[in-house]
This record gives C-alpha cells, structure tokens and sequence, in this order.
C-alpha cells in the first residue's frame, strides 16, 4: 500500500496540470492511468515515419497574457512554445471559399464583393466579433471558479458579471438562423456557415483572430506539451504511473480515502481528484449509494460534444501542391441541409481538414507531410459500425471503417486537394469506439459538456462532487472542452483544495489565474 497527499485518476492534460501544481505547491501527488500513453484526448500516435496529434486543431490563451500561458510559466519558464497563426479558418463549400486570418477585414472585404447587397450587414457580423473578442479577452483575467471565492469576492465578481455578461449573450444564446438573419437576408450567404450549430461559432473564430489569439501546438504536436508537464511532476518529487486502471475510489464512511486498482495497487491519500469521465467515476468507481439516481440520471442526459471519424494520412509530397495551408479547412456542401451537416454520413457531413505538417516539419520527413480528416460522428450510432452493444471490433468493424475512411478520402480529393489519394503513403482510421476505449469519455466525446441551455440549468458542469475529498477535473469541470478549459479546470480543482491545506500556494496560484 502506498500513501499519498493526493491521488489524481487520469493523466489526461487537465489530469496532469492540476497534479504539477500541486506538486508544485509541496504535496505529494500519484497520476494514475490506464493507459500506456499519457495525453489523453492528446495522446498522439506515430505510424512509421510520420507523427500525429489526434484531434487539435487550434489552442488559445497560449500567449504571455493568455490564462493557459501563465498557468503554464508558473509551473515553469521553459516549456515548449506554441507558434501564433496568422490563418487559421478556410471555409470552403461548392460555391464559395474564404479564408479567416489575423486581419479578418480581408474576408469580410471578400464577402462584401461577392454580396454587396448584405454589405451593411456583414460590416455589422465583423464588428460584433471584434467586439465580442475584446469582452472575451477579459476571460484571461476571469478565470478563478466561484468555489475557490470567500463570499464577499463571489458579491463582487457577481457583480461584475452582471455588467460583463449580457453584452456578450446576445451573441452566444442564438441559433445559427436567427442569429445571421438579425445580419443578412441572402441564403446563399448563410450557406458559408451551414455547419455550424449557433451563432456563436461564427463569431468566436472571428473574435480570436481580431484578437490574435489563436496558435498552433508546440514543436513536436501537443503530447510534447503533455512531456513538458509530466517532467514537471517528475521534478518536484511527484508520481506518474501508467497501465493502471483504477477499479475502485476507497471510502471512509461518505469520504474519499484513496483508489484500488485491477493490479491490486492500493493507494491511499485524504484527497482524490477525479481527471476521467465522470460516468465512469459515477458508475463504476463509486457504489451506488454515494449519489442518489436523480443525479446520475442528470448526468446521463447531459448534452455532450460529438465524437469524430478521423482520418490520418502520411503523404508522399508537401501538402502545399495539394493547396492546402497551415489553416483548418471547413468544407461543406451546399446541397445537404444543415441539419445533416452536423453527423450523419461522411459523403454528407461538414469535414474538417488540416495539414499539421505545415505548422510544424518535424511531424514528417523532408518532402512529405501529413493531412488528418475529420467529421463528427456517434458512438450510438454503434450499429453502422458493425461492434453491436459490446463495441467488438472485428472484421465487420475493419471493413465499415475502411469503407467510411475511403469516402472521405475519395471526398476531399474531388471537392478540395485534387490528387489527394495518389499522394497517399500511409493511412489510419479512427471511429467513435477507437476515442472511447483510448480516452474512455462517454461517447467517445471528444469535447466534453456543452454549454447549452440545459446543461446549465442541470447544473451539469461542478468541481465539487457529494462526496468528500472527492474532485473534479477535466471536462466535466467546466463547459466546452479543448485544451484551455481542461487547464482551467485543472487550475480551480487545484485551487479548491489548496484553500483547504496550503494558503500560502492557494494565494500564489489565485494571483496567477486572476491576472
């Protein structure tokens, strides 16, 4: 038996940030994880001579002001640097083609000559981003959660939002269509956005790049962010244990007192933080009776970010004689409604393409580089991939994947990088089933909670679980995912507990959050 100050279940980012600040902060920290790569939703591959991250397409806050930034300084000033992008959006459908950089006019200027009808209107889509980036920007300063405030900070911050706050939600509450038509009245000019789901993410992306706030993974993709921060742990005299799989979280009447893993690994410690999917930790780690089924039951219905088919291709020649750039490429038909834009086949749904190799060589050999595709997709949907309830991946599976993997492929070919698959030298495929037996999130989501309307009513979202010296971190944390949130939420949990043991730390690593 081992004894530790804290236990952290999986070494996801968000699971290794909050253990290397508390190791930080003196205590005596074990990560422990089930599988044999570290990273998570980051965790990457390599297939023969070529790198991949998994599902990164863009990072923010990574700057010296930016919340991810100075958590990432605090726990040390050497970590690997993640290059700012200058283009970063490409919207791409069969009858237009725009391209999002950090002069956004130059798009709008774009749509205006194609729609001088709507001119007046866009000029108005482009001034609201710019505005709704600089109320953003003060997120980087607002980041501490209310359960690391004493009262009298959570009166003042309430307050503060209640000004902050509805100058931003008329912006982020709208659907896509009632959203652009306070704007324009042109369908064809809606169609440019028909993958998106509100308003609110035509906005945003506009809004980073007025602010300048979008940048690539380090040298090396994002799992050399994930190394960075697991040598910090290392350092200061904490534990990473891989392929261990925790079975259980140990209680002490109605209070966490460590974890029992399937090697027969017992680990005790007063405090847990719980980085994994939260249905897991729910429904197989705890018995039955530390929550009531009404709260599991709110869990369960909460709406969760789609998972994705992926596709990641090794080429044999530079992506740039394919016409491809470092930005992200959303490509959309025009004649598919925007209902089945969002999952449905790949010869139908919104695609994602980027070449990472572009942003960063080393991720493939001189000459050659690698392109990754992806679309939203459901794990329910575990019928059309041939696995049946128990998700068994056998040749009917293989060939489902194969063929689905084929239609992208021969998709982007015809409708973007003409010559794609005569390029092609290496190829995988990942599913739904593939993101959640590697990251074990419900659904294989690689995103976590959305932040819509019913979540938050449900209270989906919290830090602090019904039993004590039990945490979250990582996406069930906070709304939205992606890399920022999980190393916001690492930082709050963190937070949550210093306050109790540690003021000294808990005050250095509130003045780092609020900035």
């Amino acid at each position: 038996m081992a004894n530790y100050d804290v236990i952290v279940i999986g070494a996801g980012v968000s699971g290794l940030t909050a253990a290397a600040l508390l190791a930080r902060a003196g205590l005596g920290v074990c990560v422990l994880e089930e599988q044999p790569r570290p990273g998570g939703c980051l965790q990457g591959f390599r297939r023969g001579e070529f790198e991949f991250d998994t599902a990164v397409q863009w990072l923010n806050g990574m700057g010296p002001a930016g919340m991810s930034g100075r958590l990432l300084e605090h726990l040390g000033g050497d970590s690997p640097p993640c290059p700012p992008l200058k283009q970063f959006q490409r919207y791409k459908g069969q009858n237009h083609d725009y391209l999002l950089t950090t002069e956004p006019e130059l798009m709008r200027d774009a749509m205006v000559a194609d729609f001088p009808a709507q001119a007046e209107g866009i000029h108005r889509i482009f001034a609201d981003a710019e505005d709704l980036g600089r109320k953003m920007s003060k997120l980087h300063r607002l980041s501490l959660a209310f359960e690391t405030m004493p009262p009298w900070t959570k009166m003042f911050r309430g307050m503060g939002m209640l000004f902050w706050y509805p100058g931003i939600r008329r912006h982020l509450r709208p659907g896509l269509e009632e959203g652009l038509a306070r704007y324009v009245n042109d369908p064809a000019f809606a169609r440019i956005f028909i993958a998106e789901e509100k308003l609110s993410t035509v906005l945003v992306p506009m809004a980073w790049a007025y602010q300048g706030d979008l940048y690539a993974p380090p040298r090396g993709g994002s799992l050399a962010l994930v190394h960075w921060i697991m040598k910090q742990i290392r350092k200061d005299g904490s534990e990473i244990i891989l392929n261990e799989r925790v079975e259980e979280v140990l209680l002490q009447g109605r209070r966490a007192v460590g974890v029992r893993c399937a090697s027969g690994l017992v680990a005790k410690a007063p405090h847990v933080i719980c980085a994994s999917d939260v249905d897991q930790l729910y429904n197989r780690l705890l018995p039955p009776e530390a929550t009531t089924q009404k709260f599991r039951s709110r869990l369960r219905d909460a709406d969760l970010f789609y998972s994705s088919l992926s596709l990641y291709l090794g080429l044999d020649c530079d992506p740039r004689e394919l016409g491809l750039g470092q930005e992200q490429v959303l490509l959309t038909r025009d004649d598919v409604p925007r209902a089945e834009q969002m999952c449905t086949t790949p010869d139908r749904v919104a695609l994602s393409v980027l070449a990472p190799s572009l942003r960063d060589p080393s991720l493939a050999p001189a000459g050659m580089g690698t392109v990754t595709i992806h679309c939203p997709a459901l794990l329910e949907d575990h019928e059309s991939w041939g696995t049946g309830d128990a998700l068994e991946r056998g040749e009917r599976y293989k060939e489902i994947k194969q063929r689905q993997a084929l239609v992208l492929l021969e998709r982007v070919d015809r409708e973007l990088c003409p010559g794609l698959s005569s390029k092609v030298s290496m190829m995988e495929t990942a599913t739904p089933v593939t993101f959640e037996r590697y990251t074990r999130n419900r659904g294989g989501s690689l995103l976590g909670t959305k932040a819509s309307d019913r979540n938050i009513k449900a209270r989906i979202a919290h830090y602090i679980t019904p039993v004590k010296g039990l945490l979250l971190a990582g996406h069930w944390a906070e709304y939205s995912g992606g890399v920022p949130m999980a190393l916001k939420a690492a930082a709050n949990t963190s937070l949550i507990l210093l306050k109790q043991i540690n003021r000294k730390a808990f005050k250095e690593l509130c003045s780092v959050m609020d900035a």
